[in-house]
């Protein structure tokens, strides 16, 4: 059973997502660090979030996402890209609010303005590393394939 990704593209869009990552935590970092300490914590409005808030509810999801990745998984049953239209453009609508799963929701406390920068920076790394193990696992696989073939 053969792939239809050759390792080669395989390899290249790992490392492409790699530094699309690095890029992405770059901007944010960027753009949180522009609130500083003393201004972090501050809501806009009452009923909105402040930075703080803002980073530990993308904190909360870099660690579900890191949990999900690297907890048990198996073989897509569907297209891989079958949800990617819909997921798209429900993000990608700004007038509709969205409301935070319970568990991604931010606390009622204090953030601190860099314990949560390196905090999801931490968890960027982390996912990092599944990237690359995936990429290893993946060629495992391939070679292993290819000797069962031979």
């Amino acid at each position: 059973m053969q792939s239809s990704v050759s390792p080669a593209i395989l390899n290249a869009q790992s490392l492409k997502l790699i530094k699309d990552i690095n890029a992405s935590t770059q901007r944010l970092v960027d753009s949180l660090t522009v609130f500083g300490p003393a201004n972090f914590n501050i809501k806009p409005r009452p009923d909105s979030w402040s930075a703080g808030d803002v980073s530990e509810h993308v904190l909360k999801l870099e660690i579900l996402i890191n949990d999900i990745l690297r907890g048990p998984t198996g073989p897509a049953v569907r297209p891989q890209d079958e949800h990617v239209n819909l997921i798209g453009s429900v993000f990608s609508n700004f007038e509709r609010g969205l409301s935070s799963p319970a568990v991604i929701q931010p606390s009622a406390h204090e953030k601190e303005l860099w314990e949560m920068i390196n905090q999801i920076t931490w968890q960027r790394d982390r996912l990092k590393e599944v990237i690359a193990t995936s990429i290893c696992r993946w060629y495992a696989l391939v070679l292993n394939t290819i000797s069962l073939v031979k």
